[in-house]
């Protein structure tokens, strides 16, 4: 499942902060505690996610101008 880096930064840092062999378990447990409080009847607020502002830049990472498909 492809993630947005600005919308999805806080889904990604908390991925990276569990170890790769957990990672699959831990989502798991996440969607199962969100199906198990929605059956209690517990309501969540599905609403967009507003990206987090991030101070920090990663240099690292080359970012590739999309390709324009109508350019000759």
């Amino acid at each position: 499942m492809p993630l947005d880096e600005n919308m999805d930064a806080d889904i990604i840092e908390w991925l990276d902060s569990i170890t790769k062999k957990r990672r699959a378990e831990q989502v798991r447990a996440a969607i199962r505690m969100y199906k198990a409080a929605q059956q209690r009847g517990t309501s969540f607020d599905i609403a967009p996610h507003t990206p987090r502002q991030s101070s920090v830049v990663d240099t690292k990472t080359e970012r590739k101008k999309p390709k324009d498909i109508l350019a000759d």
